[in-house]
């Protein structure tokens, strides 16, 4: 799955599937959001928090990872599309 990654003031990131944007109670909660980039999980498979990810994802529709999951971001990525 392919996620876009907002980070917040503290560093640590926002990860929403690629389909959505971030829901109001992510922004509240955890804003102001910024858009950073992509990852796709698909290219990091050994990275062992995808199971977690997904189960944050099915219950609130994002996820928060810590600010090192920042070297997963994809380099192409540095802006939000149009």
């Amino acid at each position: 799955m392919v996620f876009r990654a907002y980070t917040r003031r503290d560093g640590a990131l926002v990860l929403v599937p690629e389909c959505l944007v971030a829901s109001r109670e992510a922004e509240s909660r955890h804003g102001p959001l910024v858009f950073v980039g992509r990852i796709d999980d698909r290219q990091h498979p050994d990275t062992g928090i995808w199971h977690r990810v997904m189960a944050d994802v099915d219950r609130q529709s994002y996820a928060v990872v810590r600010s090192s999951v920042r070297a997963l971001l994809s380099p192409a990525a540095s802006a939000e599309p149009a």
